[in-house]
């Protein structure tokens, strides 16, 4: 392995995940989004994530969030922009970043999530949009380049 230089760019690869469609009825748009973000989340922070158990009666579904007010209002208000833009079909992509914080910050996407939407209301029939919700992660540890 070739030893790291000072001031090289770390290089990392980009994960993508491709979802299968969701076919969901407006009236369970929010939940349907919401239970996909928090889901990614969910995982993407196992270990470290105190999780919390989300029951949704209407649906005879469950799934797990990270319990954590600040994630929790986050995701409301992405959930907010995407369902006041809703149309008959849409591309849902959540973004991780790595965040170095030094004299230059730096951000690189490091997995993309694909999720595509479509409301099962035959009567709107607008093209398809894309959301995309970007997530920093920052490693604190991280502020200056470290030498091999």
């Amino acid at each position: 392995k070739k030893p790291k230089q000072k001031g090289e760019p770390q290089i990392m690869s980009l994960d993508t995940y491709k979802l299968d469609q969701i076919n969901v009825q407006p009236k369970y748009m929010r939940e349907a989004v919401r239970c996909t973000i928090h889901t990614i989340l969910f995982n993407r922070l196992l270990g470290t994530a105190i999780p919390k158990d989300v029951n949704i009666k209407e649906l005879n579904f469950s799934y797990a969030k990270v319990d954590d007010d600040n994630i929790h209002n986050q995701v409301e208000n992405k959930i907010n922009q995407i369902t006041n833009s809703i149309n008959k079909k849409k591309t849902l992509k959540i973004s991780f970043y790595y965040v170095t914080s030094s004299f230059f910050s730096s951000k690189t996407k490091w997995e993309e999530w694909i999720i595509p939407i479509e409301l099962t209301d035959p009567s709107n029939t607008e093209e398809e949009e894309e959301w995309i919700i970007p997530i920093e992660l920052t490693d604190p540890s991280n502020t200056e380049e470290e030498e091999e």
